[in-house]
């Protein structure tokens, strides 16, 4: 890898190949190639790598590598298929050259240039086909998808200044997927990472330190045929959350509680999310409002607000 070809994104990846129908565990990198004079990478690439045994000894091998115009922010898998989100600057007549051919990746690419150029804000999807990538669809999103999760057929897309957008996948037709919004929040705020806890549910970081739970609300449509992510939850952590991962270290040894995520602080700190029972929920939530009655805050803190 060249000097300037700088890793963004790492993740291990179960992708399956639409020639064979074969499901296989990959480590997909996305880089970006840095230079002094570009305020933002214009070119980056997706290489997909696999642990193969050769001569007793396991090796790494590359199994393909393809450009992408723009830095390769943050890679995920769904249902098979590869998501990337890349952001970039280029100009208009570059906007729609990407004559590259892995499962399905999709690529944010940000054609925001200078003087002429105009705003080309897409997620782009491929297919693996044998060793090659090939693109099946594209989507226009906001400003630059800095973080995904997704919970087949559902992607969660974390933008750099305009919250959480909700994407689904559609591959009713095989030969034509689609994506297609299907919630958004609408708040300016700044995420840096996000993840589906379960159906309708959803959680993200964003830059001051804050963490936000989301509900889709199926009953209440924003524009046309979409609907809102409505914010449910909002809490206060003070230090900025760069990865939100589902599962967790261990087993829960407390009755009730489920772990459902791990999050990690730029500062060190891992914390859990987790889900309670309504009846350990509700015993909290009465010592929470006694404490609050008996005006037990540390440092004046008005818990209420």
């Amino acid at each position: 890898m060249a000097r300037n070809n700088l890793p963004q994104a790492i993740a291990a990846c179960n992708l399956e190949n639409v020639s064979t129908d074969e499901r296989k565990t990959y480590f997909v990198v996305g880089t970006a190639v840095e230079l002094s004079v570009e305020d933002e990478p214009k070119e980056g690439f997706v290489q997909l790598y696999e642990v193969s045994e050769i001569g007793g000894r396991l090796r790494v091998n590359r199994v393909t590598e393809i450009t992408v115009p723009g830095s390769v922010y943050c890679v995920d898998e769904c249902d098979g298929k590869l998501v990337c989100g890349v952001g970039s600057t280029v100009p208009p007549s570059l906007s729609h050259l990407f004559p590259v051919s892995l499962s399905l990746c999709l690529a944010l690419s940000l054609s925001a240039g200078r003087g002429v150029s105009s705003v080309d804000l897409k997620v782009r999807v491929y297919d693996l086909t044998h060793d090659n990538l090939s693109e099946i669809a594209i989507f226009r999103a906001p400003i630059t998808a800095l973080t995904l999760s997704t919970r087949a057929p559902f992607i969660l897309l974390g933008d750099l200044m305009k919250s959480a957008t909700l994407l689904r996948l559609d591959t009713t037709i095989p030969t034509k997927p689609e994506l297609a919004t299907v919630a958004r929040d609408y708040a300016p705020l700044w995420m840096t990472s996000v993840a589906i806890l379960e159906e309708g549910w959803f959680l993200g970081a964003e830059d001051s330190g804050n963490l936000v739970g989301w509900r889709r609300d199926d009953e209440g449509v924003a524009t046309g045929d979409e609907v809102r992510l409505v914010m449910v939850q909002e809490l206060r952590w003070g230090e900025l959350i760069n990865r939100i991962r589902l599962g967790a270290l261990s087993p829960s040894e407390i009755e009730g509680v489920e772990t459902k995520a791990l999050f990690a602080t730029v500062d060190g700190t891992i914390g859990i999310i987790a889900s309670l029972q309504e009846a350990r929920f509700s015993l909290l939530e009465k010592l929470e409002k006694k404490m609050e009655e008996m005006d037990v805050a540390l440092g004046g803190l008005v818990h209420s607000r």
